[in-house]
């Protein structure tokens, strides 16, 4: 055996064990380890003089027995691949081996009893409980063997004197007490080898269950040493969000790691955890290993391990939530904008329904007067500039119902590229050559339902918009296309002034323009919102101040082609038709005013209503009438409901049906009811005297038709 085998021999029972590894198993694999060393080290100081002493006295056994536990214990100490369960029976084994020896060969008088005592102490250190009871039973029988024997006077009796008799009762007293002194270290031993085992295993599972928490954890967790601040372990959350390995984090600091983005921030947490022993949770920036940063809610608390003070530190990664949270501001802001435009959609059809009643009186009576006095060139200047002004305002009403509009009346498939191709016709003969003209169409476009006249105008908003931003040139892009969501698209581009984010918010709504006076009515963008919004669409504004303006109009698709864009209007017959007795429903005063005098210049008889339940009495009553003209906009008994009961009263008698605002299927309600025309308010005398030339003739193709 050389010097270092010696030297390693005797080093590795005294070795740390390794994290995790110091159960009650690992100890007594040690203690063996170091019986074992001790045995080999220690063993020649007793081997030799037994030895010699036995040769002297002829104990041939004893020398023998000698040898060859020095022997075993060598081997058992040096060789490999011994386990550890037969390296400690064996070394019992060995133990009761030479207590029988020295017992059959010196009786009392050698170290038998010694030795066979240490055995159930022996076996409850280096095996269990059960064993050292087995051991304790094995030398109680082994003991009452021995003094049968020394009774029969078989055995000897060392230097015991007396008869057989008085020396078996010396030797059963000293038997017990030398059983009594083993059971009473033994027990304890086993006790509380035991009570450790239990203990070690109840923490093993807490352990367990701490490192499954560790690692399984979604939240970014790091332990470190507060004596100088190094990491003694991170959990994989902790390793994704910034980007180091387990063994690169390890024995390392955070400083070391450049984790902290400010140096304050880092000395302000340490003052904090100084004077509470924590750190409250609270918001900061670190760095990841690539040199990007990530906010955290960064949270700590002291706690002792294994009798050493650590740190354990939550640092919650707030990106997600920040982002999720500014997604949740962005949506609160559109549904806020939207409830916005939506009140503002109900106050603009409340308004758009009064004004049409006085524009209806204004244009009707204004058209009237103008036939009547068309020989008086002053006058009919003055009406010109009457029914002109009463013109500006219907467009103006027309805008405010496109905003306000909740539904189609008349949807049918359109070419958005064909809506394009004519609406460049109209700027090709319009714009300014200063302004270049650009189009990029795709041939595959599938059609959008929805109203042709509706989609035109819209585009028509947009480039007039567009136009109105570039005073000094620029060029004008109109495409169309399909994006990645199947939604059909048209858009209008321009690279004019621009608008600034807080007017791009409000750009949407009715009257807000940024246009010189008299230049704006602010109900251009608002009427295309109301036209997409009806159409089951979206509206996309993007601009940069200097950079130009991109607005994007999104339909959902359907299938087919769609036919070339908005028709054109029919003129209708001029002659007013032989005369009627109308009966005329209202609850504006202004019309019922007004409207009388029109029809009465056309030729025609008229009864006037201001409700919808005085209407139905006069008919029921008799009421000899050829025609109803009905407003569907009314108080109490709306328009449609009147329409209905009147004709459960009378089917064949003709309605024209009056509404400036579009809303509640009225054009369906027209096409299921026979014999109903819809007027659209307010309306020039001409177009009263077509749609009452319609209803004369019974020309069903007019019945929705301006």
């Amino acid at each position: 055996m050389t010097f270092r085998s010696l030297r390693a021999l005797l080093q590795r029972p005294l070795q740390v064990p390794p994290a995790g590894e110091g159960d009650v198993a690992y100890w007594r694999q040690r203690i063996l380890d170091l019986m074992l060393a001790a045995g080999v080290v220690l063993g020649p100081l007793v081997l030799v003089p037994s030895f010699l002493l036995s040769l002297k006295v002829r104990f041939w056994t004893v020398a023998a027995v000698d040898v060859l536990a020095y022997a075993w214990v060598l081997g058992a100490a040096l060789l490999a691949g011994w386990s550890y369960r037969a390296r400690a029976w064996g070394l019992v084994a060995l133990l009761y081996l030479l207590s029988l020896v020295l017992l059959a060969r010196l009786g009392s008088a050698g170290a038998g009893m010694l030795w066979l005592g240490a055995i159930p102490v022996l076996a409850a250190i280096l095996l269990s409980p059960r064993a050292a009871l087995a051991c304790w039973g094995l030398a109680l029988a082994t003991l009452a063997g021995c003094a049968v024997a020394v009774r029969a006077g078989v055995m000897v009796n060392g230097p015991m004197g007396g008869g057989p008799a008085e020396v078996f009762e010396t030797w059963v007293v000293v038997s017990v007490n030398g059983l009594f002194l083993s059971a009473f270290i033994a027990l304890p031993i086993a006790l509380l080898l035991r009570g450790l085992e239990h203990t070690h295993r109840a923490y093993s599972r807490e352990e367990e269950r701490f490192t499954r928490v560790f690692q399984l954890s979604h939240e970014p967790i790091a332990i470190s040493r507060r004596s100088d601040n190094r990491f003694l372990d991170v959990n994989e959350a902790w390793c994704r969000v910034y980007g180091w390995t387990r063994a690169e984090v390890l024995g390392r600091t955070s400083s070391e790691l450049g984790l902290w983005k400010a140096e304050e921030d880092r000395d302000g947490l340490r003052a904090e955890l100084e004077s509470t022993g924590g750190i409250a949770p609270r918001a900061t920036e670190l760095r990841r290993k690539d040199g990007g940063e990530v906010s955290v809610l960064l949270s700590a608390k002291v706690l002792d391990l294994s009798g050493e003070g650590c740190l354990l530190t939550l640092s919650q990664d707030l990106t997600a939530t920040r982002a999720a949270e500014a997604e949740r501001r962005r949506l609160e802001g559109e549904l806020q904008h939207a409830q916005k435009l939506e009140s503002l959609g109900s106050l603009a059809g409340g308004v758009a329904h009064d004004m049409n009643n006085i524009l209806a009186a204004i244009i009707a009576l204004g058209s009237t007067l103008q036939a009547q006095y068309a020989g008086d060139a002053a006058l009919a200047r003055a009406l010109e500039t009457i029914l002109s002004a009463g013109e500006r305002g219907r467009k103006l009403v027309r805008g405010l119902t496109d905003f306000a509009r909740k539904g189609l009346e008349d949807p049918r498939p359109v070419d958005l590229n064909e809506v394009v191709r004519r609406q460049i016709e109209l700027l090709h003969g319009t714009t300014l050559a200063r302004v270049e003209i650009a189009t990029h169409l795709d041939p595959g476009l599938p059609a959008v339902l929805g109203e042709p006249s509706s989609i035109a105008n819209a585009l028509m908003n947009l480039c007039v918009n567009a136009l109105d931003a570039m005073p000094q040139g620029g060029a004008l892009d109109l495409r169309t296309g399909v994006d990645g969501e199947g939604w059909v698209e048209m858009a209008v581009s321009d690279t004019g002034q621009g608008m600034a984010p807080d007017v791009v918010e409000r750009a949407m709504e009715p009257f807000f323009t940024t246009k010189a006076v008299g230049k704006g009515t602010g109900l251009g963008l608002a009427g295309v919102y109301g036209t997409m919004k009806a159409h089951g669409g979206s509206m996309e504004i993007r601009s940069q101040v200097g950079q130009g303006t991109r607005v994007t109009l999104r339909f959902p698709a359907t299938a087919g082609p769609g036919p070339a864009g908005p028709g054109t209007e029919e003129a209708g017959a001029e002659d007013p038709g032989p005369p009627l007795r109308i009966l005329l429903v209202d609850d504006d005063p202004i019309i019922l005013e007004t409207l009388p005098t029109v029809l009465a210049f056309l030729g025609h008889g008229v009864t006037t209503a201001s409700r919808g339940q005085e209407a139905l009495d006069r008919i029921a009553a008799g009421l000899d009438v050829d025609l109803v003209v009905l407003d569907h906009n009314m108080p109490g008994m709306s328009g449609a409901e009147t329409l209905v009961r009147i004709k459960e009263l009378r089917r064949t008698l003709p309605v024209i049906l009056s509404t400036g605002f579009l809303e509640g299927g009225v054009e369906d309600l027209v096409r299921d009811l026979p014999g109903v025309w819809l007027l659209h308010k307010p309306y020039a005398m001409a177009a009263l005297r077509r749609k009452l030339r319609a209803v004369q003739e019974g020309d069903g193709s007019a019945r929705i038709e301006a």
